[in-house]
């Protein structure tokens, strides 16, 4: 085990020795921080951590804050080339030694500074799902690493494996217990992975084609000669996918919801459904995207239904209250999947944060539009308007307003969900009748109510973590591959 370290070389506070020596290479009084430009910065900094390696052996230099830093735009290309070129001779004096790039997402994660760095984590807070997802077409996965989410210590068996769709971390202390030892035996599984080809240099990836589910849940490893392979799934399917969302309508203006970077909602609900992640507004083209792990939402947003005791609220308990957020004009709001029992909704709900961190009873006073969303076609399926400074907040703090019918879903286990992976080779094992007429190089998964997958056809075989099989998956249910 060596090193890795967040070393700012490029930080200086005017008191310091070298802020003393060289006043001038500071940005200005009272930043801290090195002006990059200047290349004899860089000499300084190459033997800071020449010197570095020479006290403690080899390490993995993490950077963050303000590397490349310029008081000025016209300097920040030269501080740029400078700041890379100091990456490039570290790693040439000391190969052994490695690069951590963190700073800026995708200024610094960049297909050329990957060349550099061993890894780079390219988000502040964690991206859930799209984990590696659309980063992997331009830079391998194993190049870049990210937490699921900042926000949770605990392991959660359906999600947390998305983890081994990139170079696998892990944030905050899980402390001793189970939940150490998933994230020791993924960790294990990265490893065997790297073995065996399916990850690590020269490995493949693709992004299979899926019916009856979202794709981004499904991502898929394979070694160079198409012959042994993964299937990672992101979340476990069991159910009908659904979105509760929150449209603000009017009198919004000092209104308030939660929910954010590294500070997302818990909340505790009954097994009516299971909840996915939180929902929110794609700032570029205004469609339904993911964020945060099972049991984290915006808003939060909250049902009543029909229960065995009469009318009963979805949401038992809020286990930690997110950042507050100024409602803008963006919809937000919670992912779930059906039970196993049919859903009566009667009611649809947002939380108000009144009283909470010195705001005043009551206040949201905006006009709002919540809709019930069906994931797998974006129809509205059930809507309603609240006024929120008309509506009682019941004891959690929701405020109300009913269906003018309650609409009914029905449970799951929903429509199989089918994976056609890419990038297969034929086993030479097989006959030519045997292989499907219409895809030879294809291989369909279908899932079944746990959340596994059953081959329906024997087209390539795979190094998998249990033989045999030809296609290996990881992810959902239980945890377990």
């Amino acid at each position: 085990m060596k090193w890795a370290l967040w070393l700012p070389t490029f930080l200086a506070t005017e008191e310091s020795a070298i802020g003393l020596q060289h006043p001038d290479w500071l940005i200005s009084p009272g930043k801290m921080v090195l002006e990059q430009s200047i290349k004899d910065t860089v000499i300084w900094q190459k033997a800071v951590m020449d010197k570095s390696v020479a006290n403690w052996g080899d390490f993995q230099y993490r950077y963050d804050i303000a590397p490349a830093a310029s008081g000025n735009d016209t300097n920040l290309l030269a501080a740029d080339q400078n700041f890379r070129s100091l990456l490039e001779q570290f790693k040439t004096a000391h190969p052994r030694s490695g690069v951590d790039a963190c700073d800026g997402g995708g200024r610094w994660i960049s297909y050329d500074l990957a060349r550099l760095a061993e890894s780079g984590e390219y988000t502040d807070g964690g991206v859930g799902p799209y984990s590696g997802y659309y980063t992997s077409l331009i830079i391998p996965p194993d190049k870049v690493h990210n937490v699921t989410d900042f926000d949770h210590t605990y392991y959660n068996p359906s999600s947390d494996r998305t983890h081994l769709a990139l170079d696998p971390t892990w944030y905050r202390d899980p402390g001793d217990g189970p939940d150490l030892e998933f994230i020791r035996k993924d960790w294990d599984i990265y490893h065997y992975l790297i073995a065996k080809g399916v990850a690590g240099r020269g490995s493949h990836v693709f992004r299979p084609r899926v019916t009856n589910d979202d794709p981004i849940w499904y991502f898929q490893r394979m070694d160079a000669e198409g012959e042994s392979g993964i299937i990672i799934t992101k979340h476990a399917k069991r159910g009908p996918a659904y979105f509760l969302v929150s449209k603000p309508l009017s009198n919004t203006s000092g209104d308030h919801y939660e929910g954010g970077t590294w500070s997302m909602t818990q909340i505790f609900t009954t097994n009516a459904a299971t909840p996915d992640t939180g929902i929110y507004a794609d700032p570029i083209d205004n469609e339904y995207r993911y964020y945060g792990v099972p049991g984290e939402t915006y808003g939060p947003m909250n049902f009543r239904y029909q229960g065995p005791r009469g009318e009963e609220s979805y949401v038992t308990q809020i286990g930690k209250h997110g950042a507050l957020r100024t409602v803008e004009t963006a919809f937000f709001g919670l992912a779930f999947q059906v039970g196993e029992e049919p859903l009566i909704i009667s009611e649809l709900g947002q939380y108000d944060p009144g009283g909470r961190d010195g705001f005043s009873e009551n206040s949201n006073q905006g006009v709002y539009s919540l809709m019930l969303i069906r994931a797998s076609d974006k129809n509205v399926v059930a809507s309603v308007t609240l006024d929120m400074s008309r509506a009682p907040a019941d004891a959690l703090g929701f405020k109300y307003a009913k269906l003018a019918t309650p609409i009914r879903l029905e449970a799951g286990p929903d429509k199989p969900v089918i994976i056609l992976p890419k990038g297969l080779q034929p086993d030479k094992n097989l006959r030519g009748s045997d292989l499907p007429r219409e895809d030879p190089w294809t291989q369909i998964w279908k899932t079944t109510h746990g959340g596994g997958y059953q081959p329906s056809g024997n087209t390539a075989r795979g190094a998998t973590l249990s033989e045999p099989a030809e296609l290996s998956w990881i992810g959902s249910g239980q945890g377990q591959p």
